[in-house]
């Protein structure tokens, strides 16, 4: 799966990684479509809070879920107007043995993947992740 991700002949930085995500998704068995945000129709003008409202309302959706370092960057009540239910996802560091007396949090998945059976990733990213309401 890394030499597949390493060896991709687009070298656009953006195709890369949404090649990477997709090998990384399908190693994983994550079946979760992705969609690329420049693919659905609308405003140019639409920035930040405001064209992810419009991306969601676009796609039918009625929950936004955000990483939580988005916490300072979007209104709760902006979203409930449009009738989408913000939340964030917190999730806690996940130790694992990675052969070393030392622990290094917060590397990249590739390192997880490197030390853990692909079933016992998904289940510790299920159980650690804490997704909480905005409002």
């Amino acid at each position: 799966m890394v030499e597949r991700v390493l060896k991709y002949e687009d070298r656009n930085l953006f195709n890369f990684l949404a090649h990477s995500l997709g090998e990384i998704c399908s190693f994983l068995n994550i079946s979760t479509p992705l969609v690329t945000s420049s693919t659905i129709l609308q405003r140019p003008s639409n920035r930040g809070q405001e064209r992810v409202i419009a991306t969601c309302k676009a796609l039918g959706a009625d929950e936004y879920i955000n990483p939580q370092n988005g916490v300072t960057l979007y209104d709760a009540g902006s979203f409930q107007k449009n009738a989408i239910d913000l939340k964030f996802l917190f999730s806690e560091t996940i130790p694992y043995d990675q052969g070393r007396d030392r622990f290094f949090e917060n590397l990249s998945i590739i390192d997880v993947m490197m030390f853990n059976h692909r079933d016992s990733i998904r289940d510790k990213i299920i159980s650690q992740c804490n997704i909480k309401s905005a409002a």
